[in-house]
């Protein structure tokens, strides 16, 4: 039932409303904008037209070295030889929490006291949804 003109309704007897949005609503939001930040650092760099990767929307830049770690804060971050001389970047995510990304791909995170990178499930693997058991 609408309510007469001049009369107030409390639209929550009606109908219950949540203006704020579920976990998995703000997960997935935080996850659009991580996906987006990393895929305006590409546009950026082929923008600049710069042939090393850059990282302008992450804290730092850090060069692998030819041993594999970076050097963060005077201590070391094992990566792999695999990345050695490629930038990757790293963002702060939580008070000690750090994310290691490479060009478009999260590779792990790390705390600035162990300094010990624990990767994110394999980002260059396939991006198939799991089939329905219905």
């Amino acid at each position: 039932m609408l309510p007469r003109h001049g009369t107030t309704h409390d639209l929550s007897e009606s109908r219950p409303i949540s203006l704020l949005p579920s976990l998995n609503q703000l997960a997935a939001l935080v996850a659009d904008i991580h996906r987006i930040r990393n895929e305006l650092e590409v546009v950026v760099c082929f923008l600049l037209d710069r042939c090393e990767a850059a990282y302008p929307f992450h804290d730092q830049t850090l060069t692998v070295t030819h041993c594999g770690p970076i050097c963060f804060k005077g201590q070391k971050v094992n990566l792999s030889q695999v990345f050695a001389g490629q930038n990757v970047g790293v963002t702060q995510v939580g008070e000690p929490i750090w994310l290691v990304t490479f060009m478009h791909y999260d590779l792990g995170h790390f705390d600035d006291e162990t300094c010990r990178l624990e990767p994110i499930e394999n980002p260059f693997g396939p991006k198939v949804l799991p089939m329905s058991s219905e």
